[in-house]
């Protein structure tokens, strides 16, 4: 009796140590799987990673680059109805068709505009908008357009308002009694205003 005794606690310490190290080897091969499977996921969350880092790269270098700001300077000049050939001119005197420049007076961008002529002309407009080379331009060449109209499609005017000021030019215009013609040019009442005299000889050669 003894005997059997014994032998039936051996056979179940022998089971339950089978069953306990059947247990521990499948909870291990699980835990092993997850291990695994996390890692291959990081590394593939890494992978995506650095994808998206590279097209964000890309993009960037594809909106912000001189090449298209040229190309987007030709097609907001033909959507405002203005001479593409004078404001790709314009657009090279005031920036290179670089996007992040700022002149010492706070002129941004492609088209150097200033924020309160920005506004003026759209009144939404945020000031960091401004560096976004197809906002800056699309507020450049309405402007523009508004100063052409202004000056009765002459262009000369229009450039000088641009560069010198709406106020300034009007009264230079006041003060010499000029009664405008479209085809005139009239750089010659800004000889003694030399930054504006330039940017005019430079974009109407």
């Amino acid at each position: 009796m003894l005997i059997n005794k014994r032998y039936t606690t051996i056979w179940i310490l022998k089971h339950t140590m089978r069953r306990v190290f059947f247990n521990n080897l499948s909870n291990s091969l699980f835990y092993k799987n997850i291990i695994i499977r996390n890692n291959l996921y990081i590394k593939s969350l890494k992978k995506i990673i650095i994808i998206a880092q590279f097209a964000i790269l890309l993009l960037i270098i594809l909106l912000f680059n001189p090449i298209t700001n040229m190309t987007l300077t030709l097609y907001y000049a033909k959507k405002y109805g203005l001479n593409s050939s004078l404001y790709f001119r314009q657009i090279k005197a005031e920036s290179f068709f670089r996007c992040f420049v700022k002149s010492k007076k706070g002129a941004i961008g492609v088209g150097q505009v200033i924020y309160t002529t920005a506004v003026y002309i759209d009144s939404d407009i945020k000031k960091w908008e401004l560096y976004l080379p197809w906002r800056n331009l699309d507020i450049s060449s309405k402007y523009m357009q508004y100063l052409l109209e202004r000056y009765q499609n002459n262009y000369s005017l229009a450039l000088a308002a641009y560069n010198w000021g709406e106020t300034n030019v009007s009264e230079k215009l006041r003060e010499n009694n000029i009664l405008i013609e479209i085809d005139t040019k009239y750089d010659y009442l800004f000889q003694n205003v030399r930054e504006t005299y330039s940017y005019i000889e430079k974009i109407m050669k």
